[in-house]
């Protein structure tokens, strides 16, 4: 009988459900038809692989618009403002700073 081919997908998946089984090798290649040589190997694959490939995750770098900055000083304090701040609560914060410094 010739030996069951398996895509790097799916060997990828039943060694995250072996994983995941917490079963001995033993048992867990008993109930999904796998022997323990090929579960062996995949093993041994994969740790060789994640020495080398380090598994590298794909990001997407978002660089925000530039907005406008206000800088107001009072005395010794600096306060930067954007476009999106409160101007009720900047009111109450300059009040507080004039009253302050």
């Amino acid at each position: 009988m010739a030996a069951a081919k398996y895509t790097a997908e799916q060997r990828d998946k039943l060694l995250s459900e072996y994983r995941a089984s917490g079963q001995k090798q033993n048992q867990w290649c008993k109930e999904n038809g796998i022997s323990k040589s090929t579960l062996s190997k995949w093993l041994k694959d994969a740790a060789g692989k994640t020495k080398t490939e380090q598994n590298w995750i794909s990001t997407q770098i978002v660089i925000p618009q530039s907005r406008s900055t206000l800088v107001i000083e009072i005395g010794s304090c600096k306060i930067k403002v954007d476009e999106s701040f409160s101007k009720q609560l900047l009111a109450e914060i300059i009040k507080v700073l004039v009253a302050v410094c």
